[in-house]
């Protein structure tokens, strides 16, 4: 009985990493940078007003639904500011618009840093990634 019970954690073990492999991001493929989406948005869903300044993201999904992004931002205005995450939402397939989990990254004047978002279980990709400045 002693020597079936290290071989059956074992088979566990490698169940669960078999899981986690499953889960790994991907990079989703890239819209053209001319690609119009006019999705309605009867109730103004906008993000924040922000100084920063969207430079370029990576859209990366896995197979189970989750959503997450790269974003490059910069700081262009004079003194510190703090990029949170009601400054950037995402638009989805069915055109729904939404925000990021919680983050908070302190950008100096002029600094350009490269910041990853979740934005959690969805069903429908994420298209596009849009801030307001």
């Amino acid at each position: 009985m002693l020597r079936v019970f290290p071989l059956v954690v074992l088979m566990m073990c490698n169940f669960s990493l078999a899981g986690e492999l499953q889960q790994a991001l991907h990079i989703d493929k890239a819209l053209p940078d001319n690609t119009t989406l006019e999705f309605p948005n009867d109730n103004k869903v906008l993000p924040d007003h922000s100084g920063f300044e969207v430079l370029n993201y990576v859209l990366m999904s896995s197979e189970g639904g989750e959503r997450w992004a790269v974003l490059t931002i910069r700081n262009p205005l004079s003194g510190k500011r703090i990029f949170e995450n009601n400054y950037v939402m995402a638009l989805l397939a069915n055109g729904e618009r939404i925000t990021p989990e919680p983050v908070s990254v302190v950008l100096d004047s002029g600094e350009t840093v490269s910041v990853t978002l979740n934005f959690g279980i969805q069903k429908f990709p994420i298209l596009q990634l849009y801030g307001r400045n």
